[in-house]
């Protein structure tokens, strides 16, 4: 494109393209290439094509709304993709931490058990100690 053909304020380091929803002319700086961007009219979320792409494909051509829609349906299904396998390792570690609570009920359970029997033992011996005091005190030892 020579820079006569195009509008004013651009140049031919600039990529110029249209939203697919709503037909917009957009143009960014070629750095922008393959970077999400949002039509200022309709709010439309899009993928800048690459110099690649508007070369396969001119502006608004059918071939580019299908290679846009197929762009954020592949990014959906990777994004689908990934939450799933967080999901998975999520699931995978709640099972694990569920585990690891019922192991430990089991253990708190087995000292409160034991804490008991040596509380009762220190009680005993209390009371044993207690009765040898009182018989001192009485003189019946």
């Amino acid at each position: 494109m020579n820079q006569q053909d195009l509008p004013p304020g651009f140049t031919e380091h600039d990529i110029l393209f249209e939203c697919p929803k709503c037909g917009k002319s957009l143009g960014i700086d070629e750095r922008g290439a393959g970077l999400i961007v949002t039509c200022p009219d309709c709010g439309q979320r899009m993928q800048v094509p690459t110099r690649e792409e508007q070369a396969i494909a001119p502006p608004g051509s059918e071939t580019e709304l299908i290679a846009s829609d197929s762009t954020e349906e592949a990014a959906l299904k990777a994004k689908v993709e990934r939450l799933q396998v967080t999901m998975e390792e999520v699931l995978d570690r709640k099972r694990y931490l569920e585990k690891l609570r019922i192991d430990h009920s089991l253990r708190f359970e087995r000292i409160r058990e034991e804490m008991a029997t040596i509380q009762a033992a220190l009680d005993r011996m209390t009371d044993i100690l207690q009765d040898v005091d009182d018989r001192r005190g009485s003189g019946a030892v």
